[in-house]
């Protein structure tokens, strides 16, 4: 019994000095990672001695580690540099240290600048839009944007990629969240607008709303909210005019043209009585189903303008209203 008790203890002791080795190779491991995330992140890198990373809805990228952790404010996005991020803590315990960059110079090569409304009632306007995102202005009249000194209209390079929309986001500063509703940025002083810029980007799924205004611009209570006003910019004309279809004649065997709109100076019609074959059509787009609307509903309701059909490719003939036909 004696010779077993001494066996037991024997390997208690073993067994004890086991995990203090165990536990002493790893605190070292964990001190080494203190140590070399450390080194990394001062330097502008990636910790890599962290088993979790998680971001909050305040855009803060926090990546934990045993005994230490790193914050980042996110400035665009969670896969940017460090180099890049608003601002970068590294804490172990309750010691926390902030990490300052050095700020890169100002990209001079693209600048942002606009035209305010001189009468601004406070109202964002709908700037552009198409299937994926809707871009306000806020009392601005135009945005226009100069890269490598070539000038060009906001409006103007969304038409060829939203990918502008990134370009002007990553060079602004993030300040926050607003309400749960959008992510909140701004140009400072020695920013890419020398006038001052603000944006809203909505997270309101499945608004993703974009609000350009100056740097005094608010977040407003209309924003980021359900609005039914971008058909100008997603329609499509759906002409179902049977084949067979006729001109309409009078007793002499004239053409009596369809007069399917008016305005205060000109009426505006078909050759053929086809009006009614006539729809404007919008895709299914940001959670709202798709639309088949006649056209002469979308006139009488000024969904749209007779000018907007006829740049979407509507044919025509427009006359005075006293009746002087000529050709559109």
């Amino acid at each position: 019994m004696k010779k077993l008790m001494i066996r037991i203890m024997k390997f208690v002791k073993k067994l004890i000095k086991g995990i203090m080795i165990a536990f002493l190779i790893f605190l070292g491991i964990c001190v080494l990672g203190v140590i070399v995330d450390y080194i990394q992140v001062i330097h502008g890198n990636y910790p890599v001695f962290t088993y979790s990373r998680k971001q909050t809805s305040d855009r803060i990228d926090i990546f934990q580690g045993v005994l230490h952790s790193v914050n980042r404010k996110i400035k665009n996005s969670n896969q940017e540099p460090f180099l890049e991020s608003e601002e970068v803590v590294f804490q172990l315990f309750s010691w926390k240290k902030k990490i300052k960059y050095p700020k890169e110079k100002v990209e001079k090569s693209f600048q942002v600048n606009y035209t305010k409304k001189e009468n601004c009632q406070g109202k964002a306007s709908l700037y552009y839009a198409d299937l994926e995102r809707k871009v306000y202005t806020y009392c601005l009249e135009d945005v226009e944007v100069s890269i490598q000194g070539n000038r060009s209209r906001l409006y103007s390079l969304l038409e060829k990629s939203s990918s502008i929309i990134e370009e002007i986001d990553r060079r602004l500063s993030f300040k926050g969240v607003y309400q749960k509703k959008a992510y909140d940025f701004i140009s400072l002083e020695d920013g890419i607008s020398t006038q001052g810029l603000r944006m809203f980007r909505c997270i309101n799924d499945p608004i993703t709303d974009i609000y350009i205004g100056d740097s005094s611009m608010t977040f407003q209570e209309d924003f980021c909210t359900d609005k039914d006003d971008d058909l100008k910019f997603i329609f499509d004309i759906l002409d179902e005019t049977p084949k067979t279809l006729t001109p309409t004649l009078d007793e002499e065997g004239e053409v009596v043209w369809e007069v399917f709109y008016r305005d205060d100076s000109n009426e505006y019609s078909f050759e053929l009585p086809k009006s009614n074959y006539i729809y404007i059509t919008a895709p299914e787009v940001r959670g709202k189903k798709a639309k088949k609307i006649p056209l002469k509903e979308v006139l009488e309701k000024k969904l749209l303008t007779i000018e907007e059909l006829k740049e979407k490719g509507l044919i025509y003939h427009t006359s005075p209203r006293k009746g002087i036909i000529v050709q559109s």
